[in-house]
């Protein structure tokens, strides 16, 4: 949350050094992915000029990639050219540098080749490893290189904190008014309309139409998180936490020492450590007891008959579509049944409801 201490990174990170993503005249922009913590800190990129002029092309392409953290590249004092420049305008670079960091900023020392051929580079590190300057502990401090070409580096341990970062900037209160207007509650049909889509991209085999709708999907997912960051009670890792915790306890066939012969096994084990969860919480009801499960299940079995129905009327499959129409009847009549044992009488299906 804004201005919450403990959405602030601990200092101490160590020094990175490695290949980052492309420079911007070579293969499009660089993707730095600094954790998305840092939304709440000043972050400054600072470039060496020490060995190749290219760098000076990279800083646009960075900030704009990190533009979701508000970075901005403050100019270090005098030129460092060559290897032979003065000790003074070293020393009053790397002064720059170190004081941003001690100041509290997040600081990012680009540089265009090796730092083993950039003396503003070296010296960086050489004081990073050696504690100098406050020593490592106290700072946040990064230097990366950027070579004509390589592998990409992040830097944080979640891949998607640009995207949580991106959320944080238009809930922000200087961010999108629409964005900011929306609950959980808003937001429930979109999550459904954007399954529903990846679900067509499916149906379709369109790899770059599923590339894209599994984003939109993915957003929902984000932006629920955001709301929850906001309102205080859970954020982004809290769900990344939760299913990474629950794969690992439901695969203890990979993880762990159990055995299972096939995949039935590993359906059988699968329900077997869900009771055993609902047990260990000693049976608080939640989504998953009452009425709210069989509802729940019947209804996504109408919804997914009707997409049958639609993605056959769609393609002109007309047996197709006369085995998915009568499985949507069978489908509803047991959504049905089901809300009429739920209420304990008997419920009627609308009058304009008409057989398909």
């Amino acid at each position: 949350m804004k201005g919450s201490s403990s959405a602030v990174p601990p200092r101490g990170a160590i020094a990175l050094h490695g290949p980052w993503s492309a420079v911007a005249a070579a293969a499009g922009t660089p993707l730095p992915q600094p954790p998305a913590s840092w939304t709440e800190r000043e972050v400054l990129v600072f470039v060496s000029d020490c060995t190749q002029a290219v760098a000076r092309t990279a800083p646009a392409g960075v900030l704009d990639e990190l533009s979701a953290w508000r970075a901005r590249s403050p100019a270090l004092p005098g030129i460092l050219t060559t290897e032979t420049e003065p000790e003074p305008a070293l020393a009053d670079a790397v002064s720059s540098i170190y004081g941003a960091a001690r100041g509290g900023a997040a600081v990012m020392l680009l540089l265009a080749a090796s730092p083993w051929h950039d003396r503003l580079g070296r010296e960086i590190i050489a004081r990073r490893l050696g504690g100098a300057e406050g020593g490592s502990d106290k700072v946040d401090l990064q230097v990366l290189e950027l070579p004509s070409a390589g592998a990409t580096l992040s830097l944080s341990d979640v891949p998607l904190d640009r995207l949580v970062a991106i959320m944080r900037r238009l809930l922000a209160p200087d961010g999108c008014p629409w964005d900011r207007e929306q609950t959980h509650d808003t937001l429930g049909p979109y999550l459904v309309e954007e399954a529903a889509e990846a679900l067509e991209a499916i149906e379709r085999r369109q790899t770059h139409m599923l590339t894209d709708e599994l984003g939109d999907l993915l957003l929902q997912i984000a932006f629920h998180a955001a709301l929850g960051e906001a309102q205080g009670s859970f954020g982004a890792r809290d769900v990344s936490l939760a299913i990474e915790r629950k794969m690992m306890y439901r695969h203890p066939h990979v993880f762990g020492y159990w055995f299972a012969a096939d995949a039935g096994e590993v359906l059988r084990n699968w329900e077997t450590l869900k009771a055993a969860e609902a047990a260990a919480a000693g049976g608080v009801p939640g989504p998953a007891s009452g009425p709210w499960r069989p509802l729940r299940k019947a209804a996504v079995k109408v919804a997914r008959a009707a997409f049958e129905v639609a993605f056959a009327a769609a393609q002109g499959q007309r047996e197709r579509l006369a085995e998915a129409a009568q499985s949507l009847r069978e489908q509803a009549a047991r959504l049905r049944a089901a809300a009429q044992r739920t209420l304990g009488g008997p419920t009627r299906p609308p009058e304009e409801e008409q057989p398909i």
